[in-house]
């Protein structure tokens, strides 16, 4: 018998309390603890980030907890319809799963953080740059397989989006749109019931 992989869902949710679970260890513990990693350049550092992302702290953009509340709720709508679109579409592959699971376990992460914590608990501070936790590290991955997956060729099974031209473009996007409206508005065939004999 084949051995089933483990669902995207379930990595998810198995990324999530991982994520969890070392903040709340580090809060309850270690959230006073100060040490170096590697030298002086990598050190475990634990503080909480009010201002929630990479960009509003590095821009001091000012934008509140109900932005990053939305953007994130917004963020991972998106990214499981694009997903589901995609595995209705196409042949999704590994690296197109991974990228998603990586995107959806560091976007919930963030939505616990914004209701759940004062700010996002980072800990590990790269000396000069920046401090980040295992949920930017979900997020960083994320993002390197997607470049994989659309950069490298080798990677592809199937000729990737970014040499569609505009107008296919514009028609992939009028097909998700509808995919999603369908999917919202429309009933399934299985939940049409007509009356009995």
């Amino acid at each position: 018998m084949r051995r089933r992989s483990i669902t995207p869902a379930l990595a998810v949710i198995l990324f999530v309390f991982i994520d969890q679970m070392i903040k709340i260890i580090i809060y309850q513990w270690f959230f006073e603890s100060r040490f170096n990693i590697i030298g002086e350049f990598v050190s475990f550092s634990p503080v909480f980030n009010t201002k929630l992302s990479w960009f509003n702290s590095l821009f001091d953009f000012g934008i509140g907890y109900l932005p990053h509340f939305i953007l994130s709720i917004l963020a991972i709508i998106l990214a499981a319809y694009i997903y589901k679109y995609g595995k209705s579409k196409y042949r999704v592959n590994a690296i197109v799963t991974q990228s998603y699971i990586f995107f959806m376990a560091g976007a919930w992460c963030k939505l616990i953080d914004i209701v759940f914590w004062p700010g996002s608990l980072d800990y590990i501070r790269l000396k000069g740059l920046f401090i980040f936790d295992l949920k930017d590290v979900f997020l960083t991955t994320s993002g390197i397989l997607f470049v994989v997956f659309f950069f490298i060729p080798y990677a592809l099974k199937h000729p990737p989006v970014l040499k569609m031209n505009v107008k296919q473009d514009i028609l992939i996007m009028k097909d998700f749109f509808k995919y999603v409206y369908q999917d919202i508005f429309k009933p399934k065939s299985g939940q049409n019931h007509t009356t009995g004999r």
